[in-house]
């Protein structure tokens, strides 16, 4: 299976092997300066309280929600997946440069700024997002955060 069956997000294992072709074949088959690759991590804080707090139908509730915000936001070139529990990843090319890639890091924290409804109330929630990038070259890593 390479679906969530929470979510119907691809899974780690087809944003793994996606991950692993694109690598190759930028190591492979680029010039050092064509392509730029990157990864971005997204962990939703708290959410192993929120989840025993609320309990897990609401946890799961709120990952479908998060799923369906994150499926929402453009994403030119990239594999959105849940690679597990409340991690999500984007696995992205065609960015520019690194600006471009924090900019549209910012705006997938700012799609999770808005109160999400569980068990009748509203809950707002923060995530931390890392960025990984590589080229031919070279390999950089970054963390945002919404906190």
């Amino acid at each position: 299976q390479q679906y969530d069956a929470l979510t119907a997000l691809p899974n780690r294992t087809l944003f793994q092997a996606q991950l692993e072709q694109k690598l190759w074949h930028l190591y492979h088959h680029t010039q050092p300066e064509d392509g730029t690759l990157a990864v971005l991590l997204l962990d939703l804080d708290n959410f192993a309280s929120l989840n025993h707090n609320l309990g897990q139908h609401q946890g799961d509730h709120l990952l479908r929600q998060v799923a369906q915000r994150l499926s929402t936001e453009p994403h030119a070139n990239a594999l959105l997946s849940r690679v597990g529990g409340d991690e999500f990843a984007l696995l992205c090319e065609g960015y520019p440069d690194l600006t471009a890639l924090i900019a549209h890091a910012k705006s997938i924290l700012a799609a999770l700024a808005p109160p999400f409804l569980l068990a009748g109330r509203a809950h707002h929630i923060t995530a931390s997002l890392g960025i990984a990038t590589v080229t031919g070259q070279q390999e950089s890593a970054i963390r945002c955060s919404s906190s």
